[in-house]
C-alpha cells in the first residue's frame, strides 16, 4: 500500500511541468504527508514532503513538517536543518524554534538550544511546552535550579503531567533535596500510575537511603508496569543482594542480560554475586565479559579479589593464581596507557607501603598475631569484591580508594609472590641456577620463569 501511494504521488509530481506551479494542491500534500506522519512512516512522510517543496520552496509549514518526520528517524542534523530553513522563512515561527531547540538539546548543544527556548518564550511567553522542554535540557545541562524554575512554570499550567514531577524530582535530586525529590516522585506517581520511570526513580531513592523493603515494592510495580523495564531488574537485583538473598539477585541480574546481552554494568555485578557465594568460575566468565564489552573498565581490584579468594584457602591453586597475575598485568597496562601519571605513582605506593604492609603481616605471623591483607578494626578477610559495592552505598569514601587501598593491594601481591616462591624454588633447583641469578620483575611477571613450558630460563 505504501509503495502504490507513493508511486502515486511521484507520478502525480511528473505530470506537474516546471512552469505549472500553479496547478498542484498544495492542501494535498500536507494532508498526505501529516497522515503518513500519523502512521509513523515517516520516510514516505519525507517522500511527499519531498515533492511539495520540490514545487513550493517558500512552504516554511512543509520544511517544519520534513524535520519532524526527520527527527522522528534519528536524523537529528537533518531535523535541525529544515527547523532552520523554516525559520529563515517564518522569523516568528514559534513551535519551530522550539523542536529546533529541542533538535539541538538532544545534539549536545545546549547554549544554542536554550538561546531558541529563549527565543520561542519570547515570542509566546503563554506557551507551556517551552518551559517543560527548556526545563529537561537545563536539567541535562547540570543548571538544577533553572530546570526547577522552569518546570515550576509548567506546572502551574498543566499540573496532570507526570513527567514533569519526576523531572523536578530529578533536578533535586541532585541538588541533595531528598525530601523534595521524593514528594515530586509520589506526586509523579500519583498523577499516573502507569509510568514506571517513577515508582524506578522512588525505589533508587529508597534503595539509597537502605529502605529495602520499600524500594522492593516499587521495583515490583515499575515491572507491572513495564515487564521489559530493565533499570527495574537492575535494581530490584541490587536489593536482592544487599539484603543477602543472591539466589534472585541472579535470577533479575540473567533478566536484564536476557533484555540487553551487552550490558557490561550487570555482567560486573552479576560477577560480584557470583564472587560472594563461590561460584567463582562463573564470576570470571562475567569478568571476561565486561572486558569484552567496555575494555576501558579496568577489573584490577576484581582480579586481585580473585587472587585473594584462592590465597585465603590454605591451597591455592599455583595455575589459577599465574592466570590472576597475568589478567592483573594486562589489566594495568591498560589503566597505565590511559592514565600513565596517576597510575605510576599508585604503583609506587604499592610497592613501598604494600612491601612495608605485608612485611608487618608476617612480623605479625611470626609473633602468633592474626592479621592480614584487608583486616580492619571490625572485620578481617574482607573480600576486594566487596569495596566497590560497600562504596557506592556510602559505607566508605572515595579517598579510601585512592590511599589506603594501595597498602592492602600491594600486600597481597607480595603474597602473591610468596605463593608462588616453592615453586619458582624447585624450577630453579631443577634448571642447576643459582635463586640470586633469578632477576627480573618476579614470579607473577616472569622474565626467567616459563610457566607453561614448566622451565625456569636464563638471559
Amino acid at each position: 500500500m505504501r509503495k502504490g501511494i507513493t508511486g502515486v504521488l511521484l507520478a502525480l509530481a511528473l505530470t506537474i511541468g516546471a512552469g505549472s506551479r500553479a496547478q498542484y494542491d498544495r492542501d494535498y500534500f500536507y494532508y498526505v504527508g501529516r497522515s503518513f506522519m500519523i502512521d509513523n512512516n515517516f520516510e514516505d512522510a519525507i517522500r511527499t514532503l519531498n515533492i511539495l517543496l520540490r514545487f513550493d520552496d517558500d512552504a516554511y509549514e512543509g520544511y517544519f513538517l520534513r524535520g519532524i518526520a526527520k527527527y522522528n528517524l534519528d536524523d537529528l542534523l537533518g531535523a535541525e536543518a529544515d527547523f532552520t530553513t523554516a525559520i529563515e522563512k517564518n522569523p516568528v515561527f514559534t513551535t519551530a524554534f522550539t523542536y529546533r531547540a529541542i533538535t539541538r538539546s538532544r545534539l549536545g548543544n545546549y547554549d544554542d538550544a536554550l538561546s531558541d527556548f529563549a527565543e520561542a518564550i519570547e515570542l509566546r511567553p503563554d506557551l507551556p511546552n517551552a518551559y517543560y522542554s527548556r526545563g529537561v535540557t537545563r536539567l541535562l545541562n547540570q543548571q538544577f535550579r533553572e530546570a526547577i524554575d522552569d518546570f515550576d512554570k509548567f506546572i502551574r499550567q498543566e499540573n496532570k503531567v507526570s513527567d514533569a514531577y519526576l523531572n523536578r524530582g530529578v533536578c533535586y535530586l541532585y541538588l541533595k533535596d531528598t525530601t523534595q525529590a521524593y514528594a515530586d516522585f509520589e506526586t509523579a506517581i500519583r498523577t499516573n500510575r502507569e509510568n514506571p520511570m517513577s515508582y524506578n526513580r522512588r525505589g533508587e531513592l529508597e534503595m539509597k537511603q537502605q529502605r529495602y523493603k520499600e524500594a522492593e515494592a516499587d521495583f515490583d510495580m515499575a515491572i507491572r508496569c513495564d515487564s521489559n523495564y530493565l533499570l527495574s531488574y537492575f535494581n530490584r537485583a541490587i536489593v536482592y543482594s544487599s539484603t543477602n538473598r543472591p539466589m534472585q539477585s541472579l535470577a533479575d541480574f540473567d533478566r536484564v542480560l536476557q533484555l540487553d546481552s551487552t550490558n557490561s554494568l550487570t555482567y560486573f555485578n552479576r560477577a560480584i554475586v557470583r564472587s560472594q557465594i563461590g561460584d567463582y568460575n562463573r564470576a570470571l566468565e562475567d569478568y571476561d565479559k565486561v572486558a569484552f564489552y567496555s575494555p576501558e573498565n579496568v577489573l584490577v581490584y576484581y582480579n586481585r579479589a580473585g587472587i585473594q579468594a584462592q590465597l585465603l584457602t590454605g591451597a591455592p591453586d599455583r595455575d589459577a593464581l599465574i592466570r590472576y597475575a597475568r589478567d592483573y598485568v594486562d589489566a594495568m597496562e591498560r589503566r597505565q596507557a590511559a592514565n600513565p601519571e596517576y597510575v605510576q605513582d599508585e604503583l609506587s605506593m604499592e610497592t613501598c607501603e604494600g612491601t612495608a604492609q605485608y612485611v608487618g603481616i608476617c612480623a605479625s605471623r611470626i609473633v602468633g598475631y592474626d592479621y592480614g591483607v584487608m583486616y580492619f578494626d571490625n572485620a578481617r578477610n574482607v573480600p576486594l569484591s566487596d569495596v566497590v559495592p560497600v562504596f557506592r552505598q556510602g559505607g566508605i569514601d572515595e579517598s579510601f580508594l585512592a590511599d589506603k587501598m594501595p597498602y592492602q593491594t600491594g600486600a597481597l601481591l607480595c603474597q602473591l609472590l610468596d605463593a608462588l616462591d616453592a615453586h619458582v624454588r624447585e624450577l630453579a633447583r631443577g634448571a642447576g641456577v643459582p635463586l640470586e641469578d633469578v632477576r627480573g620483575l618476579g614470579a607473577a611477571f616472569p622474565s626467567h620463569v616459563d610457566f607453561d613450558a614448566g622451565v625456569l630460563l636464563e638471559t
